[in-house]
């Protein structure tokens, strides 16, 4: 059986930040100084869930970043729309707010443990469409 990806992009990026003390928020990356910097960068040490996305993909341009980001934000999406509870601010936002947007509002108001819980819903997704 082939290795499916996207599947094995959510897991290095999941590994990525699987210690909290190397997750971040509100930006991508982080130096061993707490400096922001890009996720592919030799010498970051953090990673929010996009950025841990974006330091495991090993191709520019490939599409099984955008495949893994899709996963993902479907699943943030039912996260933050559970964490509201309001559908008419849910639409509302729905609106506005782009995958990205979704997966980081997971990692920055939701937080480390979130994160992870997402990352699991999405391997498993992954996982269960190739079977």
């Amino acid at each position: 059986m082939t290795t499916n990806p996207v599947y094995e992009l959510l897991i290095c990026a999941r590994a990525k930040i699987a210690d909290p003390a190397h997750w971040t928020r509100e930006v991508e990356a982080r130096d061993d100084l707490g400096v922001p910097c890009a996720p592919t960068y030799v010498y970051a040490k953090q990673w929010c869930a996009l950025g841990a996305l974006t330091a495991c993909t090993t191709t520019p341009f490939d599409t099984t970043f955008d495949d893994a980001l899709e996963v993902l934000a479907e699943r943030a999406m039912s996260f933050i729309e559970y964490v509201i509870g309001d559908d008419r601010l849910f639409e509302q936002m729905h609106a506005i707010v782009d995958e990205s947007g979704w997966v980081a509002a997971v990692n920055d108001v939701l937080g480390h443990e979130k994160v992870l819980e997402l990352y699991d819903d999405a391997s498993r997704a992954v996982a269960e469409d190739q079977s």
